[in-house]
């Protein structure tokens, strides 16, 4: 299924007790629930994009739908066909954002932090520089100027010298880590 657009499989939709569960014979794993019809065919929609999307990713084969005449339900069940359009989905999964914790030396995240850093922003260009790709929209658009009252703002963020940081911010930050004295008080480090 790699590469097309739509997927149309069965669910079957239970009701009980005022809730529907949606299950997908043919997807192992792949359910969802909700409180009404309405919900239910949304939430539908979410769980099979989001099965697909994920077993491609994982390079799972993905099974091809049974015929809805092949499938048997009981008294509080029925069986709905459920459509995706699968860009959408490869797109918010794969232009999504992960967590990472990463360390640095106290020194070195005193001044980032002193200079209003952006970790994120930093680690990502960081990363894209050494992987040698650039930023989408980046590559759709050149960044622009923007001006305020009080003159030009660049919305590229500038390069900073580790030199002049030091400089700015005091002589005692220009030490390696392993000489800074590492005594704990609580969770801080003085």
């Amino acid at each position: 299924m790699n590469g097309t657009d739509t997927a149309i499989y069965p669910a079957i939709f239970t009701t009980d007790d005022g809730e529907i569960t949606v299950k997908f014979p043919d997807l192992p794993g792949c359910f969802s629930c909700a409180f009404s019809e309405e919900e239910a065919l949304f939430m539908a929609k979410d769980a099979l994009g989001a099965w697909i999307i994920a077993n491609e990713d994982l390079g799972n084969e993905i099974p091809s739908p049974s015929k809805v005449s092949d499938l048997d339900t009981e008294k509080n069940q029925s069986i709905c066909l459920v459509d995706v359009w699968l860009p959408i989905f490869r797109e918010e999964q794969r232009s999504g954002s992960v967590r990472k914790n990463v360390t640095v030396p106290i020194w070195l995240n005193t001044l980032a932090e002193k200079a209003n850093l952006n970790f994120s922003q930093i680690l990502q260009a960081g990363l894209k520089s050494t992987l040698g790709i650039q930023n989408k929209k980046a590559s759709r658009q050149p960044a622009k100027r923007v001006s305020c009252e009080k003159g030009n703002l660049s919305r590229r963020r500038p390069k900073y010298d580790l030199r002049k940081l030091t400089e700015q911010f005091g002589p005692e930050h220009d030490q390696p880590f392993e000489e800074y004295p590492r005594e704990r008080k609580g969770n801080e480090i003085w």
